[in-house]
């Protein structure tokens, strides 16, 4: 019987060996590498987190100083009140021939103002009730209140209700002393003398209205002057006084306006300005209205010649002064508190840091904050001494 073909048989061994030892050394290789290569590739971002996620120490030094613990008041500048000078009859023309007084000048009565068209204009006291021109032997209350401001000036005369002939040579010597002719009724100007009296013709002698202004304070800033050759009309005044300063306005609730007495010194910072002032005024308790809270309103003032040229509007900042003095202070952030009080902790350790064991506690007392800082008393411990922040 025929049989088919027959074939060689295999066996169990490999047939090259070298090559398997080979592959498996370049795969052994390949993982080491791969291991490798991973252990340097995230071995800088653990570094990194592990840096980001350690504590940095910051520190503050202990220092002298002042601690203001005042509270701070906000408020804004009041413009004073003011007055307007002029004729109360303009001529026909009216232009401003003189001018007596500049932007600056204080104003006092006697004093000269200006002139308008050769019409002076004088600043007398008040109260002055002139209300016509005035001529020998008039009578009425007008003439009482212009001797009376007469008097108030200096003058020598006598507050009969009737003009005299002292009372008109007391106008003509006023009108002299700057440079004015009498004035008269007649048309024609008879000039004042240092005698005054033998130099006035009661016939024609005048003591015009337009020519006398009652001051409505004792003195007044000049805070607007018209020059010479200006046309003036109905509402334009000669000149325009401040007759009361500009003040600090602000609003105080009931427990803070109950700490407050009129005349108090307190401070005034408008911008990088620093200036005394002096409460003047405490107003009755207000409710809330205009968008301010309830309160008392509380003026303030102040001699300093910057704060006159403060603007009005402006927002300020009044701190009453109860300033303490210069003590040993440090950062309020640098306070802790644990059941034992304050305390304060000292950085210790290489790295500084107020956790590792090195940081010292130093227990203090506060004494009182403000902006930030807190004065303390402790022992063993002096201005420049390091402590850490929280």
């Amino acid at each position: 019987m025929a049989s088919g073909p027959s074939y060689p048989r295999r066996s169990g061994r490999i047939t090259h060996p070298g090559r398997v030892a080979a592959w498996a050394a370049v795969l052994l290789a390949a993982l080491c590498a791969a291991f490798l290569t991973g252990r340097l590739l995230h071995a800088p971002e653990r570094t990194a987190v592990e840096q980001a996620q350690r504590p940095i120490p910051v520190t503050v030094r202990a220092e002298e100083r002042i601690v203001d613990a005042r509270t701070a008041l906000a408020g804004s500048v009041i413009a004073g009140t003011t007055q307007q000078l002029g004729l109360p009859v303009l001529p026909d023309p009216a232009i401003v021939t003189r001018q007596a007084v500049a932007v600056g000048d204080t104003l006092r009565p006697g004093a000269l103002i200006g002139a308008v068209s050769g019409q002076p204009l004088f600043a007398l006291p008040g109260p002055l009730a002139l209300y016509r021109d005035l001529r020998i032997g008039d009578r009425g209350d007008d003439v009482t209140s212009l001797q009376r401001a007469l008097r108030g000036i200096g003058a020598e005369v006598r507050i009969s209700g009737t003009v005299d002939e002292r009372t008109l040579a007391s106008v003509a010597r006023l009108f002299g002393e700057h440079d004015f002719p009498a004035p008269t009724g007649a048309g024609e100007a008879s000039p004042a003398t240092p005698g005054g009296i033998r130099a006035i013709n009661p016939d024609t002698a005048l003591i015009p209205r337009a020519s006398f202004i009652a001051l409505t304070v004792p003195e007044a800033a000049v805070v607007q002057a018209l020059p010479v050759g200006t046309p003036l009309g109905a509402d334009s005044p000669l000149a325009t006084v401040q007759t009361s300063p500009n003040i600090v306005s602000f609003r105080a609730d009931a427990v803070r306006s109950a700490e407050l007495t009129v005349g108090q010194e307190v401070e005034i910072q408008a911008g990088d300005s620093r200036l005394a002032g002096e409460i003047t005024t405490i107003g009755e308790f207000a409710e809330a209205a205009e968008g301010k809270t309830p309160g008392r309103d509380i003026a303030v003032t102040s001699p300093d010649p910057l704060f006159a040229g403060l603007t009005p509007g402006l927002s300020v900042t009044v701190l009453p002064q109860d300033r303490h003095e210069e003590s040993l202070a440090v950062p309020t952030i640098a306070l802790r508190r644990d059941a034992e009080g304050s305390y304060l902790l000292t950085p210790g350790g290489a790295t500084g840091s107020a956790d590792t064991p090195g940081s010292r506690r130093i227990p203090v007392t506060v004494r009182y904050s403000g902006n930030g800082w807190t004065a303390i008393s402790a022992e063993n411990l002096r201005a420049g001494t390091e402590v850490a922040l929280q």
